[in-house]
């Protein structure tokens, strides 16, 4: 696997519960999408664990690949999701989405600015009104 995509702005305690429509666009540089990291908190001790699922989206909207995981709430900082048959093949520079979900228990990590080829999303909308934010993800791929 190698680091195609990440963002790597600094956290600063915003995050926003996976139970919500939560997605992050970006825009890959190599052709077939292996996984995808993303950086949690927990939002609502609970449960030892929850399930979450991971969704690829084109840029039409259309699930192109899903994973899900049983994640442990003592061990969610980050979480990698490895799509089967070593991947998805994606065509470079056009836009895909990473669609997280689950119950209460976690949270997605969130900047205000970060990631410059991509944005998060809240049900449908900005994450933010009054500025762009990106989730703390990582995508790998191969060639």
């Amino acid at each position: 696997m190698t680091l195609d995509q990440e963002n790597t702005a600094a956290w600063k305690n915003a995050w926003t519960n996976v139970v919500n429509d939560v997605q992050q666009s970006f825009t890959p540089s190599l052709p077939k999408l292996v996984a995808a990291e993303v950086e949690l908190v927990l939002a609502n001790p609970g449960p030892p664990e929850d399930a979450l699922t991971m969704t690829v989206l084109d840029s039409g909207g259309r699930s192109i690949a899903v994973v899900s995981r049983t994640v442990p709430a003592a061990d969610c900082a980050q979480v990698l999701f490895v799509f089967r048959n070593g991947g998805v093949k994606i065509s470079p520079g056009q836009l895909y989405s990473l669609r997280l979900s689950g119950g209460t228990t976690f949270g997605w990590k969130y900047v205000v600015g970060g990631y410059e080829n991509g944005s998060a999303s809240f049900n449908g909308q900005p994450l933010l009104r009054d500025a762009r934010s990106t989730f703390r993800f990582k995508t790998f791929g191969r060639k």
